[in-house]
């Protein structure tokens, strides 16, 4: 246990504090590899056509000159510092550490990346993917199934550190709705979450009525054709350069699926859906979605700004002041999925819908809406869904957990793994603070909470290093 422990912390420490923090152990997949290269090779491996976008107005302006500029190496190493550590290195074996100690000034992948970028091309060498299957639950019945493996792709690390400057470019350069600048300043799901939580206290201060439903997309990575993706970066004004650039991107694109330790299926052409794992993806995916629903529906607004759609790739919801405009939403949805070739999950999907009532609030007073003529199951007070990490209910908006309990849980399990001290206190402050800190700054809490957190924190760090309080809370802080 001691070796293997040790072993993990060396060389695959996220996925040790996984194994402590939410029991994730090595699940053995029990498909076969004829299984899923069948599955994938018609998911993946098949031209999909899809429909015109010519009825919908985008009415962001996108900022050219961010796109077209000359690659720097602030750039490249702010891409490569970004990018985690202990990230796997793709088919080719090439490992952050080395990039670091080729180009640690980030000079050289600098004029590499602009010959890119001029060319429009990318070596078809750095194309080469490979796909592993993690599982989406712990029920030994439902991984029988493959549609609960989520397959995400390690690339080439070059490739991967090269799409993360395009897509830090593009998130700058493409407003996916321009009446969202008042919100909050935040990076990836933050800023959808704080304002799903915001929509929801607005409606009640204001006496409003509030109707949202969270659409599930079926494997909308692996569907979403790329002609679709092409027109809908055409459609926001993305310069012909940097679409040649994405389109390029996936000619001749390939991968493998790691099926089990050593058993691999073929190489499959990626002639459909994007890379899941790729840091472009979700920015392709949110244009080709957010900004083709926004044109069309009828959403809610908050403090002066108007939005309808809320998606963090896949993740989606959709929101509105009124039951006919949410329907008309939907039906929308139902347009979308028509062009975009994509498919909802009627039977995840959920929602709820609130109005005032003399001094209180009814919910799920309403009938309920259809998606594709099916009903969309909507939520009770004290029922929850998922989104973004948090857990969403109807009367109370975004819950949090009891945090005091949670984090002296977490502690407890590290404790009870063969760790050395200053090896417990890294799980705990990289992997385990975080995940409190991310719910603390979206959740309403009582004021006692931080302290309490910070007690637990302090005492437990005094108690593995045997030190001064003031000197563990200086550590910690």
């Amino acid at each position: 246990m001691y070796k293997r422990v040790q072993a993990l912390f060396e060389h695959k420490r996220k996925k040790l504090a996984e194994e402590i923090l939410d029991g994730q152990t090595d699940v053995r997949c029990p498909l076969s590899v004829q299984e899923v290269e069948e599955h994938y090779r018609e998911k993946l491996g098949t031209i999909r056509e899809s429909g015109s976008l010519r009825d919908y107005k985008y009415e962001g302006r996108t900022d050219v000159g961010v796109l077209n500029r000359k690659i720097s190496s602030s750039e490249v190493k702010r891409a490569i510092t970004s990018t985690p550590r202990q990230s796997a290195a793709g088919p080719h074996k090439v490992a952050l550490s080395d990039i670091w100690k080729w180009d640690p000034n980030g000079r050289k992948l600098a004029i590499v990346f602009e010959g890119m970028r001029r060319f429009e091309s990318v070596p078809d060498s750095w194309k080469t993917n490979r796909s592993i299957l993690l599982p989406k639950s712990d029920d030994p019945d439902k991984l029988q199934l493959l549609k609960n493996w989520c397959p995400v792709t390690i690339g080439n690390h070059l490739l991967r550190v090269y799409t993360k400057i395009i897509a830090q470019r593009m998130s700058k350069a493409v407003p996916l709705n321009v009446r969202q600048k008042g919100f909050v300043k935040a990076r990836g799901c933050y800023e959808n979450v704080y304002t799903l939580w915001r929509t929801i206290r607005h409606a009640k201060e204001s006496r409003k009525g509030l109707y949202v439903v969270f659409i599930d997309l079926a494997k909308a990575f692996d569907s979403i054709p790329h002609t679709y993706l092409l027109d809908s970066l055409d459609r926001v004004g993305i310069p012909s350069g940097i679409r040649n650039i994405i389109s390029n991107l996936y000619a001749n694109s390939r991968k493998e699926f790691t099926v089990r330790r050593g058993v691999l299926t073929s190489e499959i052409p990626i002639l459909s859906g994007v890379k899941q794992g790729d840091p472009l993806s979700p920015v392709l995916f949110n244009i080709a979605l957010i900004t083709t629903l926004e044109g069309k529906g009828q959403g809610a607004t908050v403090g002066g700004a108007k939005y309808t759609c809320l998606a963090f790739t896949d993740d989606t919801v959709l929101v509105s002041h009124d039951w006919q405009a949410m329907q008309e939403n939907l039906s929308e949805i139902e347009r979308f999925c028509g062009i975009s070739g994509l498919r909802v999950n009627v039977d995840k999907c959920s929602g709820f819908h609130i109005r005032p009532y003399r001094k209180t609030f009814l919910i799920n007073t309403e009938r309920q809406w259809t998606l594709d003529g099916c009903p969309i199951p909507l939520l009770q007070p004290g029922d929850t869904t998922r989104y973004l990490g948090t857990s969403v209910d109807p009367w109370s908006g975004i819950t949090s957990k009891d945090w005091v309990w949670q984090l002296s849980s977490w502690k407890d399990r590290i404790d009870s793994y063969p760790l050395k001290p200053r090896q417990r206190l890294e799980l705990l402050v990289t992997y385990t603070v975080p995940r409190v800190r991310f719910d603390l700054t979206l959740t309403p809490v009582k004021m006692s909470v931080p302290s309490r957190l910070d007690e637990v924190l302090v005492r437990t760090t005094k108690r593995w290093l045997h030190l001064h309080p003031s000197t563990a809370n200086h550590m910690l802080y």
